[in-house]
């Protein structure tokens, strides 16, 4: 069976806003914003598909425009532990990352995040 409409979709990069909190020692990245998704449709195929699909693009991009803010639906709100019981064990030494707090520093132009707290390292006997 041949498609009648046949089109390349493309979708522009977008950036999302991710806010980062230390929540009972665990840190936590919650997305507060989600740009609308714009969709660019080309018609493709051979020569028949191009055509049809041309003449029906403002119908296409009609309904491709009823799913811009799917994703903000998705995901905006949406919260992930991205780091927890900061411990880490190697042959009988352990090195623990208690009190996390957030800040941020900057590398040349670049924002980057800081994660500073007390460490403690211990030795099995």
């Amino acid at each position: 069976m041949t498609t009648l409409v046949k089109y390349d979709v493309t979708v522009p990069d977008a950036e999302i806003d991710v806010k980062v909190d230390v929540d009972k020692g665990a840190v936590v990245a919650t997305v507060t914003d989600v740009p609308p998704v714009s969709f660019h449709l080309s018609p493709k195929g051979n020569w028949a598909q191009k055509i049809l699909s041309k003449i029906l693009q403002p119908i296409a991009s009609d309904v491709a425009d009823d799913f811009k803010n799917k994703p903000s639906d998705i995901l905006k709100g949406q919260s992930k532990t991205i780091g927890k019981n900061f411990s880490h064990d190697v042959e009988g030494v352990t090195v623990t990352l208690s009190d996390p707090a957030l800040g941020k520093f900057t590398a040349g132009s670049t924002d980057m995040l800081k994660i500073t707290g007390t460490i403690t390292v211990t030795k099995e006997s």
